[in-house]
């Protein structure tokens, strides 16, 4: 019995050591593979800093870093050559994600395209379809949202001087114009681009054919106003280009006219309020407009705030017509839109406006 004990005693002593070293080894293994997790982790963080930070060489030293990181993690883990590479690009792909995409939220959108065309290619299929899916959308955010500042008249377009009009008043003009690719019917002719004459009917153009129409047409107008009066203010001769691009050059003959021409500006600013008719109607948008641009006379630079530059309905119309080819970029404007505040100016009357 005695015999039989201490053989049965010994067989489970070495069970209990085959038991503990064997515990031993897995907590090893299992503190080893957090180390290296934790390695490739900050690596990780450490490259997207380096992005954020614009350290582009900072950022490709990094990467390769947690590639081999990532290596020799799955290397001890037995995997095979083609399944380590496709483990590899998994966390390359995570990492610049998240740098992408950081980089988008902040509003530089264009720079996150530009990062993920560089790389696109060394990112795993799964990452690459995320980005591009949060990248467009992205796009459409903010494409949308400055169309809507754009047509509600938040925010000026880029604009140049033309014919001697300085570039603020340019700017003015061109917003209160609104931007149109495709030609639509304006009472009295086929307009697109910033309210100039289309050549045909649903005549399409870009922002670049629509500049150049603009400035010619705008450089034309001032010489008309030259031809008046040369010797007007900057914003005198701002309001009176605006109204001959806007409605021709009938006033030249008119009361308007003389008036300019004897240099008698408080009248022609009063005059100058009754431009407001389309269609032989009183058009609300033009009263709006005239009174805003009479603040010109006498100026040297349009006033900051002076009144709506469009209504909400017209806004919308401009935005749908801008969007239609894009429901995401559609959306993203017309939220933009419902969100902002457009000022309400009250109905003025005649008296009030000219008082």
């Amino acid at each position: 019995m005695k015999a039989l004990l201490g053989e049965s005693l010994t067989t489970m002593q070495d069970q209990y050591w085959r038991y503990w070293s064997g515990h031993a080894g897995q907590q090893l293994k299992t503190y080893a593979d957090k180390v290296a997790q934790d390695s490739i982790a900050s690596t990780s963080a450490l490259a997207v800093n380096s992005l954020l930070a614009g350290d582009e060489l900072g950022f490709e030293r990094r990467l390769r870093e947690q590639d081999a990181e990532v290596h020799n993690f799955y290397d001890g883990q037995g995997y095979g050559l083609d399944d380590m590479k496709a483990e590899v690009a998994k966390r390359r792909g995570a990492t610049l994600k998240v740098g992408i995409e950081t980089i988008a939220a902040s509003g530089d959108v264009g720079k996150a395209q530009a990062m993920f065309d560089k790389y696109r290619d060394r990112m795993d299929p799964r990452s690459v379809l995320a980005v591009s899916a949060n990248l467009r959308s992205g796009v459409a955010q903010l494409q949308g949202r400055g169309i809507a500042d754009e047509e509600s008249g938040h925010v000026l377009p880029k604009a140049d001087s033309a014919g001697g009009v300085p570039a603020p008043f340019v700017a003015q003009i061109k917003r209160t114009e609104g931007f149109a690719p495709q030609a639509r019917w304006d009472y009295k002719q086929f307009s697109n681009g910033y309210g100039t004459r289309a050549q045909f009917e649903g005549e399409q153009i870009d922002r670049d054919d629509a500049d150049r129409r603009f400035n010619t047409a705008i450089e034309n107008a001032a010489k008309i106003v030259d031809r008046v009066n040369p010797n007007l203010d900057p914003g005198t001769r701002a309001a009176l280009t605006s109204l001959t691009f806007n409605a021709g050059d009938d006033w030249t003959s008119a009361g308007l006219g003389d008036a300019v021409r004897a240099g008698d500006l408080a009248r022609a600013k009063q005059l100058f309020l009754q431009y407001d008719k389309a269609g032989g109607q009183t058009n609300e948008a033009l009263t709006t407009r005239r009174y805003r641009e009479a603040q010109w006379f006498g100026s040297n630079e349009p006033q900051a705030n002076n009144g709506p530059l469009v209504d909400k309905q017209q806004a919308y119309e401009r935005l749908l017509a801008r969007t239609d080819s894009n429901p995401l970029v559609q959306s993203a404007a017309m939220a933009r839109l419902n969100r902002s505040t457009m000022p309400n100016r009250p109905a003025r009357t005649r008296a009030s406006i000219c008082g």
